[in-house]
């Protein structure tokens, strides 16, 4: 029956031809009994299908309704359309009713899962439908609570097949969906009254899901850090794993509500069987709908609520089936490649934020570390000055990986430690300084543990237990080789007094967990040197088999050691898999089922490359001068700052401090010379799932520019940003263009006020290198354009030049810094298309006492020279920021007496010389002495620290000599 001929569809007539098409179906009864039926129906109603539009039920929309009915009796009988419909007319699947509700979307609302299964069935070898099909996956439906497909198939009830074709369709955008909750689809997955056997493959296809995504990324070389669906937080700022964990503690604390529900259940069923009277299905229909409206609802008040975790919750947990020993979850981290339910270690890129690029959006969200590696720090450290270094650094309660290289903790003994030693077996504890750092930190849980003892002296099994005690760890590289390797009872031993999260709580209270139970160890890494002795320890009953939850033994072979992995593998791996015991239920007994791998593999490593250090030291005028005027000026700002405070003036951006963003390969922050003065920076240099950390410098550099930069201005803050390197052809180490891209965006973001690059590459060529020259150089665009100071350096190639980046890529508006000998000339390999030149060369980097003692070290080049004249422009802005501070101080007492600057600074004095305009006039008129614009810094300064000196001068004296030293610099 022809209804309308085409063109003749209006808006208006929507409700009415809908109603047509119910009809339709209607006299049919729903009964389609081949190709040719269907193609006849098709024909006769052509244009209620291919008018249909939003806003509108379609006809895929009419099936769902009527199936179930007396109308469609069978879903075989309509099945024949169904696939015709989305075979011919996939748009449909896309289409939304005036409920907002796609077809796909109406069906699993309506629990019509089979026949959703079949629509997605049928879009199969069809490329057009699949991506219909992918459309109507990612359409949050705005009255559903801006819900998609998954975020409801995942509510409950939907069969285990459908979920897993539903989470291996979705596209990223559809997996990465927030509702109004802002919970994703995973954050449905993890929800803990949900956790089946079924659940956790489902979960699995989330993690394949996210190993894809990161192996994509990977490929690219990027240095930019990945986000994913496994990284986004809900409304309550909590991640997937913290979602599990607080549902997981709600499901614990509501246990007596929860039974006395299911006693009101079961008081039906029993009257039934009893009385044999039949239980009405709208009483069941109620019940089910109370339980179901009762959870939803308590999960969404704590989500509107905030609630956070309670203390205690923070350990990590298996999504397994509930049982009562196992535990349910995921993790809030940033992940590697990984083909296992667990998260393993990977590439983490850390908290990020949204930068104005669309390319450039991975940015920290938070200032939360979910890793710690101690590699490129000293090897003896003082304990007071590694926790004021770190003071401001904050841990997620989960850690991905922890890194102590060998290192002597020096401490101040107290009474406690002193008994604590009496009769205590010899050996080290420097990391019982750690863990109790890091467990005052918040961290309980660490997914990867490495310790190197590579010292006569190690840690004995007694201090490795009371280190390992608190914490839940996963996988464990305790480095001890042989007769002094790690006790198996003691590895057995360890979480043993981990805070119980609130998955495991019932577990606790109902039953006394073993030592070997508690322990959540997957991964053990062992090293061996070859004796059969010490591996038959390992193995034995009462050793590594009784951990329960023991996946992974490692071998590490020393090179020397000539032993067939075979050895190891063969004869290890059947003794250890005889022995291993089920003690789940209270009694030991073999156990079958449970399989413990072994792998062997050779133990390397490399010498670090030692500094020849110079035996003459040149004496460069210009920094005796800064220097000078550097310990003057700092105490006396910072008086000031302490004088305006008691004065209660209200404070502006004039006492900010100044940031100084240091863009090279790290800072090596456990210098006392540091102390107070590095902010917590940031690494873009990843490299096979580890981050090489911000606070270790890869060559030094780093450290001593930030040691130039505070030499000439103590009062800065410097806030250090490691770049990604790789090795070229050639065999030099090159800079990642990307990673200093987005090392820009994080000074920026920062709001560093002056941004040092010591440093110059090559501008790369070709159409494969396009993005990374438009990401960069925008950058640099976008920081010019907020008027920072940029300063970068020579290549110092001599007249082998060419165009090179960071100067390149804005040329006339930033500061390119050539090096000077100490007479004022031009360094020979220095490039003249300089903008101004500073001491470079044999410049000595000794700035303690304490290094006074040791050999001398000089270092060269334009590097050098840019980093001191960033510290210039910093010690230039602070004095503005004097003159400004003062005058607000003077000005606010009010007091007709008091003697006024004869300029009077403001905020607008302070923003316009911290902009590269009123910054070049600066250098400029503090003087050059020849034409290649070395800049003569003692005839201005030099004259002022005199005054600063002179103890007969006033405050007054002191504040008028720096405000017309100001106003000098300024046109």
């Amino acid at each position: 029956m022809a209804l309308y001929r085409e063109n003749e569809w209006s808006d208006e007539d929507d409700d009415r031809l809908i109603k047509l098409a119910w009809q339709a179906i209607k006299e049919r009864k729903g009964k389609f009994t081949g190709e040719e039926d269907v193609e006849k129906f098709l024909r006769e109603n052509r244009n209620l299908i291919k008018q249909a539009g939003n806003g509108s039920s379609n006809m895929l929309h009419a099936i769902v309704e009527l199936l179930g009915t007396s109308d469609i009796n069978k879903l075989d009988d309509i099945l024949p359309l169904v696939k015709c419909l989305v075979q011919d007319y996939p748009y449909l699947l896309h289409t939304w009713d005036g409920r907002k509700q796609n077809p796909v979307f109406f069906a699993i609302w309506k629990k019509q899962w089979t026949l959703a299964d079949h629509m997605i069935k049928y879009c199969d070898d069809n490329n057009q439908a699949q991506l219909c099909l992918e459309k109507a996956l990612e359409m949050p439906c705005s009255t559903e609570e801006n819900k998609t497909c998954l975020h409801l198939a995942l509510e409950g009830g939907t069969k285990p097949t459908l979920l897993l074709k539903l989470v291996k369709l979705a596209n990223d955008k559809a997996l990465e969906a927030q509702d109004n909750d802002g919970n994703t689809p995973l954050h449905y997955a993890v929800i803990y009254s949900h956790c089946s056997d079924e659940r956790v493959e489902i979960v699995k296809s989330f993690l394949e899901r996210d190993q894809k995504k990161v192996l994509e990324h990977t490929k690219t070389a990027s240095g930019q850090p990945l986000e994913t669906f496994l990284d986004l937080k809900n409304n309550s700022n909590r991640s997937v794993y913290q979602e599990h964990l607080a549902t997981a503690e709600w499901y614990q604390s509501t246990g007596a509500e929860r039974r006395t529900l299911r006693e009101e259940f079961g008081r039906y069923s029993h009257r039934e069987a009893d009385e044999g009277v039949r239980l009405r299905g709208g009483e069941i229909k109620r019940l089910e709908e109370r339980q179901k409206s009762w959870e939803l609802d308590s999960r969404r008040a704590k989500s509107r609520d905030g609630v956070s975790l309670p203390p205690g919750v923070g350990g990590r947990v298996s999504l397994q089936a509930r049982s009562d020993s196992e535990r349910a979850a995921n993790t809030p981290i940033k992940r590697a490649p990984t083909t296992e339910l667990q998260m393993k270690e990977g590439e983490k890129a850390e908290e990020t934020n949204e930068a104005t690029n669309d390319q450039m959006k991975s940015f920290p969200r938070n200032s939360q570390k979910i890793f710690f590696d101690y590699k490129g720090l000293p090897e003896e450290i003082s304990a007071d000055l590694f926790k004021k270094t770190f003071s401001a650094m904050q841990f997620d309660e989960v850690l991905k990986y922890v890194r102590f290289t060998q290192v002597n903790v020096r401490r101040r003994r107290t009474p406690r430690d002193k008994a604590k030693e009496l009769g205590a077996e010899l050996g080290r504890r420097d990391m019982e300084f750690f863990s109790d750092w890091l467990y005052d930190k918040g961290v309980r849980h660490i997914l990867k543990l490495t310790v190197e003892e590579n010292g006569a002296t190690v840690h004995n099994d007694r201090v490795i237990k009371t280190v390992l005690n608190k914490v839940m760890v996963e996988h464990l590289d305790w480095q001890k080789t042989d007769s002094n390797a790690v006790d198996p009872e003691a590895i057995c031993g360890i979480s043993s007094q981990a805070e119980n999260t609130a998955a495991n709580k019932d577990d606790a209270e109902s039953a006394e967990s073993t030592e070997s139970t508690k322990t959540k160890l997957r991964v053990l890494d062992l090293k061996w040197s070859g004796k059969s002795a010490v591996l038959r320890s390992w193995n034995e009953p009462q050793g590594l088999p009784l951990l329960q939850n023991l996946q992974t033994v490692n071998i590490i072979l020393p090179e020397d050691v000539d032993v067939g992995d075979e050895t190891c593998t063969g004869v290890f791996w059947t003794r250890l898999n005889q022995n291993i015991v089920d003690s789940t239920n209270g009694d030991a007994s073999p156990s079958r089922e449970r399989r413990i791998s072994v792998r062997a593999a050779r133990a390397s490593g490399a010498k670090p490359l030692s500094i020849i250090p110079k035996k003459v030291t040149t004496t460069h005028e210009w920094l005796n001068c800064m220097e000078r005027f550097g310990r003057l000026i700092k105490p006396f700002w910072d008086d000031m700052v302490e004088t305006s405070k008691r004065a209660k003036v209200t404070a502006t951006t004039v006492e900010d401090d100044v940031v100084v963003a240091l863009i090279d390969d790290g800072v090596g922050a456990l210098d006392e010379y540091f102390a107070g003065r590095v902010l917590d920076g940031k690494s873009f240099d990843y490299h096979n799932g580890m981050v090489r950390q911000h606070y270790s410098s890869g060559q030094g550099n780093g450290t001593e520019m930030a040691k130039l930069i505070l030499r000439v201005c103590p009062m800065a803050k410097i806030y250090p940003i490691r770049l990604k390197t790789h090795v070229s052809a050639n065999g030099e180490s090159m800079i990642d263009l990307e990673s200093a891209a987005l090392a820009v965006q994080a000074a920026r973001e920062k709001d560093a006020r002056i941004i040092s690059m010591s440093w110059s590459i090559p501008v790369p060529t070709g159409e494969q290198h396009r993005r990374e020259r438009e990401l960069f150089e925008n950058a640099i665009d976008e920081a010019c354009e907020d008027k920072r100071l940029l300063f970068c350096s020579s290549p110092d190639k001599g007249q082998f030049t060419s165009n090179e980046y960071p100067s390149e890529a804005r040329r006339g508006s930033l500061f390119r810094i050539g090096a000077a000998h100490d007479d004022g000339t031009r360094y020979s390999w220095a490039d003249k298309d300089v903008d101004y030149i500073f001491p470079g060369v044999k410049v000595n980097t000794q700035v303690t006492a304490a290094a006074r003692r040791t050999p001398l070290l000089e270092i060269t080049g334009s590097g050098v020279a840019s980093a001191l004249a960033a510290g210039l422009a910093a010690t230039i802005i602070y004095c503005f920021k004097t003159s400004a501070l003062a005058g607000k101080t003077a000005w606010s007492h009010r007091n007709p007496q008091d003697t006024l600057p004869s300029i009077l600074f403001t905020e607008k004095y302070v923003r316009n010389i911290a902009e590269f305009p009123a910054m070049k006039t600066a250098f400029s008129k503090i003087g050059v002495i020849n034409d290649e614009r070395f800049i003569q810094v003692w005839d201005l300064f030099e004259p002022v620290s005199q005054i600063l000196e002179d103890p007969k001068k006033t405050h007054e004296d002191k504040v008028e000599t720096i405000v017309r030293m100001c106003s000098n610099l300024m046109d």
